[in-house]
């Protein structure tokens, strides 16, 4: 039995991998320096003013998980097809050793399900929780 074929990292992968980590650690540090003031501000706002303001931030918090969700998606969806896991152009950090047949099948069905948890998420957290408020505003508001 020959052993599995092993995808070998790049100078040129590792940076583009840190460039994406430390990108969503900014984008983590910032979300949490920012929500805190975000919320003192839309108090002191006028309640329709507050309402077109909580829905924007909204909006910006949820398309970063929304876009790593489509992206998640993808790759699982070429797991599947491929039926390799990584899939050819994957980035690594240190050697890997490519899996084949079931393994990846169940590689790429893991990161569908997880593609389409982070696209429902948002739209879950508005229907069931109290973030429907700044959504579904009742007309005698006047907003």
């Amino acid at each position: 039995m020959t052993p599995n074929p092993s995808i070998e990292p790049s100078f040129e992968g590792r940076v583009r991998l840190l460039a994406l980590t430390l990108a969503w650690v900014a984008w983590a540090a910032a979300m949490y320096g920012l929500v805190p003031p975000l919320l003192t501000y839309l108090r002191g706002l006028p309640l329709c003013e507050s309402l077109t303001w909580a829905r924007l931030s909204f909006l910006g918090f949820s398309l970063p998980v929304i876009a790593a969700g489509l992206f998640t998606l993808r790759r699982g969806t070429r797991a599947i097809r491929m039926g390799q896991w990584p899939v050819p152009g994957t980035l690594v950090w240190s050697r890997t050793q490519v899996q084949h047949g079931w393994r990846a099948k169940f590689e790429g069905s893991s990161l569908i399900l997880s593609g389409v948890l982070a696209i429902l998420a948002p739209l879950i957290l508005v229907h069931y929780t109290e973030v429907r408020r700044i959504f579904y505003v009742p007309s005698s508001w006047g907003c």
